[in-house]
């Protein structure tokens, strides 16, 4: 009689005759992280891994690694839970009407882990302060967020000055009411930055 070992593997006991079965019960039993390439492939593994009888739990998941976003995901037998946290690739920002790239250095974002990171720099063109570019959805935070500080420059003698970095409610990334950036043009604001969205 098969017995689960000190590991959670399935194991013919010591007085069992030799059979072919314990060989597929003890590779079955024993957890793996399986590559697959999509959604649909992760599916498709799942459904195989049922079809030759293993059951899934939320105390013993089939895991994969997810090649097409990054993500080790597990299936608990109601639906799949990220393991790693969200990974999204890098993707250019868009930017708010009278804003520019500044320095040839064009705002990006991305996600690895659950974290955000922000690169790039803008320049001012006359800009609302309290949009310089969009957060796409996925990105943004529940509410409100302040995510750093940046130290810019501008004006006719390039005078150094600060501004805190936010995220609004609206999912705009602003410096208005908290920054010594002056309206009007020539102001690089570089946009270096990291964040967990809450």
């Amino acid at each position: 009689m098969s017995y689960i070992d000190q590991r959670g593997h399935r194991v013919p006991s010591p007085t069992d005759p030799a059979q072919r079965s314990d060989l597929t019960s003890l590779s079955l039993s024993i957890p793996s992280i399986r590559t697959v390439v999509s959604e649909t492939a992760a599916a498709q593994y799942v459904a195989a891994l049922q079809s030759a009888g293993v059951r899934m739990t939320e105390t013993d998941p089939a895991f994969v690694y997810q090649a097409d976003t990054g993500n080790i995901r597990a299936w608990n037998g109601r639906e799949w839970l990220d393991v790693t946290g969200k990974n999204y690739p890098w993707e250019t920002l868009p930017m708010s009407p009278n804003w520019g790239v500044g320095g040839g250095h064009t705002p990006r974002i991305c996600m690895r882990g659950g974290v955000v990171y922000l690169s790039g720099a803008v320049i001012t063109a006359g800009g609302d302060h309290e949009a310089i570019l969009t957060i796409p959805q996925k990105f943004r935070p529940s509410r409100e967020q302040f995510i750093g500080a940046t130290v810019t420059a501008g004006g006719s003698d390039f005078d150094p000055t600060y501004a805190e970095l936010r995220i609004t409610s609206a999912g705009q990334l602003a410096i208005k009411d908290y920054s010594t950036v002056r309206l009007g043009h020539g102001w690089i604001i570089p946009i270096s930055a990291s964040y967990v969205p809450w």
